[in-house]
């Protein structure tokens, strides 16, 4: 009975990943060299959220269904882009061309059907202007020297501007900042349907898988007593350059 109520408790500190927060920060620190590490970045100001879209009111995507995802590529007006091209980001949400441009094993969708059995599917939105769901966005600011949360923040309040006439329809978001934007990482609320990317950690699999689990209701995996990302077998733990991992057993256990 012992060694049951101790695996419990670790299931369910794993499960938790500690005291929960309004979002969840994954940064990538050093370049190539370091790419092997999930951190927390320091990232300032940023670290204060103030607005309603990484909260959005703790709502979160269910953990089962057929969703929609949107993926907003923006450019400031600058001429600054991201440095993920349109094709690459979609393959690296939905495959859609085949991984040729991901350079993965999987795409963010089609791991997320084989973790959970087939319960949980990402497809790509529709819409005009929207290409293998991806929607190149233009804003007339630049954006230069902003950190991810706030540029992400100010795309979003521009973007709902113009999404008012267009009308596109999805259930979650991701938008990728352009070159410029302060940070390499991604960002992502427990709770809420939408991540910030920038620095190029788009690109990544394992970034991308790791946000929409705090959209799902996931927090980090870590081990007691020592680090939030220390669970070697969990996308909520480590692990840059995984490709086919999928989620601790409480974690699983969590989205059925």
């Amino acid at each position: 009975m012992k060694f049951l109520l101790s695996r419990l408790s670790l299931c369910l500190a794993l499960l938790s990943g500690g005291k929960p927060s309004e979002a969840a920060v994954t940064f990538i620190h050093g370049g190539a060299q370091e790419a092997n590490e999930l951190t927390d970045g320091n990232i300032g100001e940023d670290q204060s959220i103030t607005t309603r879209f990484l909260s959005e009111g703790r709502r979160l995507l269910p953990v089962e269904g057929v969703f929609t995802a949107l993926v907003i590529r923006t450019t400031d007006s600058a001429g600054n882009e991201p440095p993920t091209s349109a094709e690459k980001a979609s393959d690296v949400w939905f495959g859609t061309h085949d991984l040729e441009f991901a350079e993965n094993q999987n795409s963010m969708s089609s791991l997320y059907d084989q973790c959970s059995g087939g319960k949980l599917t990402f497809v790509p939105a529709i819409g005009n202007n929207v290409i293998d769901g991806v929607f190149e966005f233009t804003v007339n600011q630049d954006l230069t020297g902003m950190g991810i949360n706030d540029a992400g923040n100010f795309i979003i309040r521009e973007f709902l501007k113009v999404n008012a006439e267009l009308g596109l329809q999805f259930d979650a978001y991701s938008v990728i900042c352009p070159n410029g934007v302060q940070g390499s990482g991604g960002i992502a609320g427990i709770g809420g349907s939408h991540q910030f990317y920038g620095g190029g950690a788009e690109r990544s699999l394992d970034v991308v898988v790791h946000e929409f689990g705090h959209n799902i209701g996931m927090h980090h995996s870590g081990v007691p007593n020592e680090g939030q990302y220390d669970d070697n077998s969990c996308m909520m733990g480590c692990c840059a350059g995984a490709q086919q991992m999928c989620f601790n057993s409480a974690k699983s256990w969590y989205t059925g």
